[in-house]
């Protein structure tokens, strides 16, 4: 079987709704979802050999993302806060052990903010003291 391009008759039946929903999906959001899916799909160029495959993956990665989903996504938005705070303690601890280019550049990878790479540079340039102000001020945040 060779991997074809969306196929014409590729189209969200119950079955299709069923699994995403049971899989994380909100109701709500399903056909937002499907429309998401869709596009990506044509935009790319996407060729699959098993197109129900590829829609059960989207709909696993969606819910791993906190794409598409209800309430429970508020839980996905609470790690993603510890997340920011567990990167600016990594940006510090590579400006403090590798220096100003490695730290650069993990910001640029991290997608740090101004902000926060200002946060950090000021509690590096502070010292010791300015450290544990900015961890304990991220501790209460968190």
């Amino acid at each position: 079987m060779n991997a074809t391009q969306w196929p014409k008759d590729f189209v969200l039946t119950q079955e299709k709704k069923d699994y995403a929903i049971s899989n994380g999906i909100d109701s709500g959001k399903l056909e937002s979802f499907w429309d998401d899916f869709h596009d990506w799909c044509l935009s790319k160029g996407a060729k699959y050999k098993d197109w129900d495959a590829a829609f059960r993956m989207r709909v696993r990665k969606a819910r791993e993302w906190g794409l598409f989903q209800g309430v429970k996504h508020e839980r996905k938005t609470e790690k993603k806060v510890t997340a920011g705070f567990d990167n600016l303690q990594r940006a510090l601890n590579i400006l403090s052990n590798m220096g100003q280019d490695k730290f650069e550049s993990f910001c640029r990878q991290a997608h740090l903010s101004d902000h926060d790479r200002e946060c950090v540079l000021f509690s590096y340039n502070g010292g010791p003291r300015k450290v544990r102000e900015l961890s304990k001020s991220m501790l209460k945040e968190a």
